[in-house]
């Protein structure tokens, strides 16, 4: 296991095996590539401009985290556990958050784009600035908030999870 501890890593890639551990606390990574890597968990840590596509955050701890402007895409955050994370601005496109658990999260500014969300556990989840338009299973948003021109936007999506049946009037 690689732990980072106490440090502010800048522009840089790490030339550890993706299949090495890594866990990061009180740290601040701007521009750090994390690509295809395993995370166990992430601790007081502030990330600007990395890229985690590919990482795998599967059953990680993530507490009081706060990621800005980075790459998410196709990574794996299956029953993570997130406790005060802020996801803000960037880009998800394909990630997996089956069975996670969401404590206290807000994200904002980034469209979340195939984003498998079986069985997630949400409390306090704000998704009010966040591009949900693409979500497909919106009962997995239970525990979420969101504005109400998002609630028009996802409600024929949410017509048909309900199982009702919607048409035009005559």
């Amino acid at each position: 296991m690689l732990s980072i501890l106490r440090s502010r890593l800048s522009d840089c890639e790490l030339e550890v095996d993706p299949s090495v551990p890594i866990e990061v606390q009180d740290c601040e990574l701007t521009g750090v590539d994390l690509t295809g890597h395993r995370i166990t968990g992430l601790h007081r840590v502030r990330l600007e401009r990395c890229r985690l596509g590919g990482a795998d955050l599967g059953d990680a701890r993530v507490r009081d985290v706060e990621l800005r402007d980075c790459v998410l895409d196709l990574s794996v955050w299956r029953a993570a556990r997130l406790e005060r994370v802020a996801l803000l601005g960037g880009r998800v496109d394909g990630m997996e958050l089956d069975g996670a658990q969401l404590g206290d999260v807000t994200v904002a500014d980034v469209r979340l784009a195939e984003v498998s969300l079986d069985g997630v556990r949400a409390e306090r989840v704000d998704l009010t600035g966040a591009d949900v338009s693409e979500v497909r299973d919106v009962v997995a948003l239970r525990g979420c908030t969101i504005s109400i021109a998002q609630t028009v936007a996802l409600a024929a999506r949410s017509a048909r999870a309900l199982g009702v049946q919607v048409r035009a009037e005559a």
